[in-house]
């Protein structure tokens, strides 16, 4: 009898001590946020202005047309990237071109623009983008002094390399235009249509 008890409470201490396991919870493992990837970056860049043709243009007739030289180009761009594979960029722009029958004037532009960017990762190391941008654009026939602004737009196309944490090469082209006839700043009698291209080369360096 006394082993039957004895067997009796052995089993129910056990069943309860089943039941107590059950009731305990294992904490869950707290993930660890995984760091992202830069968010904002820079680009410095440099290199050559095509020498596209340049019309003039008087009551809204075109006037003159100039051939212009290769000439002189750069680039100062801040970016952030608003989601994967996309960023938003302010954009300087500056070029300078030498008119090719009148090597005494020159043609300098500089835009400030806003861009849309595309990312295309082809591996770890390279990325090809495309961006369209928006802006004012800026126009100095020099020495006359004549100077001209409107709204235009530029396409660019590149490509980077990444050679060391957060610091990559670039290259890239661009195409930039006003939208239509540009007027002389205080005299809208007179217009410009002056087109860029250029190929850029340079420094990305991401935060």
């Amino acid at each position: 009898m006394r082993k039957l008890l004895l067997a009796s409470a052995l089993l129910l201490s056990t069943g309860y001590a089943v039941q107590a396991a059950d009731l305990i919870v294992m904490p869950e493992e707290v993930p660890v946020a995984a760091s992202g990837s830069p968010s904002i970056y820079v680009q410095l860049l440099g290199g050559a202005a095509l020498g596209l043709d340049v019309d003039f243009f008087e009551d809204g007739f075109n006037d003159e047309s100039y051939t212009m030289d290769t000439g002189l180009a750069a680039a100062a761009t801040l970016g952030v990237m608003v989601m994967d594979n996309v960023a938003i960029e302010g954009d300087l722009y500056w070029t300078d071109r030498v008119f090719t029958t009148e090597p005494d004037y020159d043609l300098s532009t500089l835009s400030a623009m806003v861009n849309v960017k595309a990312l295309l990762p082809v591996n770890e190391m390279f990325t090809l983008y495309g961006a369209v941008g928006v802006g004012y654009i800026t126009y100095s026939v020099n020495p006359d002094g004549d100077d001209y602004g409107g709204w235009g737009y530029q396409l660019i196309a590149g490509a980077t390399a990444e050679v060391a944490e957060n610091i990559a090469l670039v290259g890239e082209l661009r195409y930039q235009r006003g939208f239509g006839e540009i007027p002389m700043d205080g005299d809208d009698f007179y217009g410009i249509d002056a087109p860029t291209a250029s190929a850029l080369v340079g420094l990305k360096i991401s935060f």
